[in-house]
């Protein structure tokens, strides 16, 4: 891919820039070994020369945003030690990492004079390091390309979820607009506490699932998190008499047609796949509930999500939003979405990533985690798959999910209850 000087913003690019929603990726990357950082210093310098818009700062152009590249980059004004401290939650790198991630909102924002992107270097003892890159830059899956092109041998697996249909399209995009307008409630907004939480799943128990109901990783993804939160709220559903509430869910996809692998050719080989932000979303009425039989989340979920694939209406959410941002301006479009988001109670997204391990400056990375910082919400699920392993990201607002730990837990606890039940059906066959 080649920016050059005075390469336009994206419509997508441009809106991230607004104040509303001046969000960043954050994503953390544990080691094997204690990190070098000459190595990683060498590996972003490999990094920036890949990719122009690394080392271009935004400026205005006839009032429109344009990437412009820098004569010259200094790598190391870009990393960020992070010193040892006492309290590192007594030796817990995980709670360390999730605490670190929490706190990146607080810290100082990106400076508009420099390329939008930092590497934390963590305490030596973490073995880790935190990748913060401005949303402007691209989305989750051309990020993760970029980051796969300085790594040592990566395997992507490339199952993208096609949100194309062959089938032709139907109303089912208004109806769900309008269904559920009355059916979100208010998530909290940016400034307000958060929490984090991680949950490391086996991506075969995924896979289990998946084939035996037939449907796909984004189908157990979401069923899984819908029952993960029903056991969550449950006994206050029992205590309160509540009838089955309904969350307002949603759902981030690639619409690219093809996922990090061919966006990671385009790096590398300078193809036409689009970089950049290139995603849409659907909405998704997920209602919660008791029940004894944990499969019959996925089972709601897949066929919420035939729907919409048949209904292109994932596509139709980012054309539109191209259109309106000519017709009223991206401000009011960066309003709107704010908007959008601020009552949508959860937003989920899933990436698929190297089916094998991989290294970066030979050192072999065994945990990767992606979250969003700096918008609002009540509860953001994103989840990676790297190596047999499916990590599922939790930012949640404190006043909304005080425990996100017991939710992780919740959630594991639903996957080893699905597997339970299709090993029992296999007996009952048998």
């Amino acid at each position: 891919m080649e920016v050059g000087y005075n390469e336009p913003l994206s419509p997508g690019g441009r809106m991230y820039l607004r104040q509303e929603l001046d969000a960043s990726i954050d994503s953390f990357v544990q080691f094997q070994n204690p990190v070098d950082m000459f190595a990683v210093k060498a590996a972003l310098a490999s990094l920036v020369k890949t990719c122009p818009r690394l080392r271009s700062v935004v400026i205005e152009n006839r009032g429109r945003p344009h990437w412009k590249e820098l004569p010259s980059l200094n790598i190391i004004d870009h990393i960020i030690i992070v010193p040892e401290e006492e309290d590192e939650e007594d030796g817990n790198t995980q709670a360390y990492i999730n605490k670190y991630l929490v706190s990146l909102p607080s810290m100082a924002a990106f400076c508009r004079n420099s390329p939008l992107w930092e590497v934390h270097i963590l305490p030596k003892r973490h073995r880790a390091i935190v990748l913060r890159l401005h949303h402007c830059l691209g989305d989750c899956v051309s990020l993760l390309a970029l980051f796969l092109s300085c790594c040592d041998a990566p395997v992507v697996d490339d199952p993208v979820s096609d949100v194309r249909s062959k089938k032709k399209g139907n109303a089912e995009g208004s109806i769900v607009y309008a269904s559920l307008r009355d059916s979100c409630f208010k998530a909290p907004t940016s400034n307000l506490p958060q929490e984090n939480g991680v949950l490391t799943l086996r991506l075969d128990d995924l896979k289990a699932v998946k084939n035996k109901l037939e449907a796909t990783i984004n189908d157990v993804f979401v069923g899984l998190v819908s029952c993960g939160i029903s056991k969550y709220v449950g006994q206050q559903l029992v205590d309160g008499g509540t009838e089955n509430p309904t969350i307002c869910a949603t759902m981030v996809v690639n619409i690219r047609g093809h996922g990090s692998k061919e966006v990671l050719r385009s790096i590398r080989e300078k193809g036409k796949i689009p970089w950049g932000n290139k995603f849409g979303f659907f909405l998704l009425p997920i209602r919660l509930e008791n029940t004894d039989d944990p499969l019959k989340f996925v089972r709601t979920a897949k066929c919420m999500i035939d729907k919409r694939k048949m209904s292109f209406v994932a596509i139709y959410t980012q054309r539109v939003g191209n259109v309106l941002a000519k017709i009223i301006g991206r401000e009011n479009v960066a309003s709107l979405v704010y908007k959008f988001r601020q009552n949508s109670g959860m937003v989920l997204s899933n990436i698929v990533g190297p089916s094998g391990p991989i290294k970066l400056a030979t050192n072999l990375i065994t945990n990767i985690g992606v979250t969003l910082s700096c918008l609002p919400g009540a509860i953001d699920v994103h989840l990676i798959s790297y190596n047999g392993k499916a990590f599922l990201q939790f930012l949640v607002a404190e006043d909304v999910i005080p425990e996100p730990e017991l939710l992780c837990r919740y959630v594991e606890e639903a996957l080893t209850e699905m597997i339970a039940d299709i090993l029992n059906v296999d007996d009952v066959a048998d």
